[in-house]
């Protein structure tokens, strides 16, 4: 290892990552201390919590007041992911993760990039406090958008070839090692899961419908061991597959 990189090890000597020696760890104790200001007046709840891998990622889940309503009745609660890494990887993240309530389902949107937002450590209670009530209103503003996007979508019908050739897009067999069984396989869930899966009665035949069949297929009908689900739903394959759904849908409203 070069004199200029250190090692980030846990408390029992196990390697998280490499990084640069003016890396700075923030304690998980002190990370979302900027946040506390905001549940302290009931602007938000710490709903739960948890750490991905060995500890290299912490997270809480906070849940905003209020929902989106979707076309009058389907409805979609407003949550901030919060995440801190301990290997280096990316500063204090809070990330819209708007759920929706009848199937649970994490629907992610980038919002031109808005949505995914650095927050930087500091220990001063009053820098605190005015990052949180900036965050928050940038958060409500958020939002608001994200509510016109998905009514939109609940508002635009699709055909069942603009369904087709939505997951096409999606899931496409263009790449030479493209498992072809697999692909197909997953493009029928999709097409099922908007005719039957959880909440279809209320999406049925719109672009909200196909964007929350991949969502649904994402989030509830991978496989895997829960902690590596997760972190594809929040950060990985998932979060990219969810997202590429999201801003199709959007091209084609």
């Amino acid at each position: 290892i070069p004199d200029q990189w250190a090692t980030v090890r846990t408390d029992t000597g196990a390697v998280l990552g490499i990084v640069d020696d003016s890396y700075e760890p923030v304690q998980n104790r002190d990370a979302f201390k900027f946040f506390d200001n905001l549940v302290g007046t009931d602007e938000a709840i710490y709903e739960t919590a948890g750490a991905l891998g060995r500890g290299e990622r912490v997270w809480i889940l906070a849940k905003l007041p209020g929902y989106i309503k979707v076309n009058r009745k389907d409805i979609v609660g407003k949550y901030l992911l919060l995440s801190n890494s301990h290997d280096g990887s990316s500063l204090i993240r809070v990330k819209l993760t708007p759920i929706r309530v009848v199937c649970n389902n994490t629907l992610t949107a980038a919002l031109q990039g808005a949505g995914d937002i650095q927050i930087r450590h500091t220990a001063n209670a009053e820098e605190d406090l005015k990052q949180a009530v900036s965050l928050l209103g940038l958060t409500n503003s958020l939002y608001e958008q994200l509510g016109a996007i998905f009514n939109r979508m609940a508002l635009t019908k699709i055909t069942d070839k603009q369904l087709q050739d939505y997951v096409n897009a999606l899931v496409p067999d263009e790449a030479e090692d493209s498992d072809l069984k697999k692909n197909r396989e997953i493009r029928d869930t999709f097409l099922t899961l908007h005719e039957s899966g959880q909440g279809a009665d209320l999406s049925r035949g719109t672009l909200w419908g196909a964007f929350n069949c991949v969502t649904e297929y994402t989030d509830h009908r991978t496989d895997g061991i829960p902690a590596t689900r997760l972190e594809s739903i929040w950060f990985g394959r998932g979060e990219q597959l969810k997202l590429k759904a999201f801003q199709l849908a959007e091209r084609m409203m």
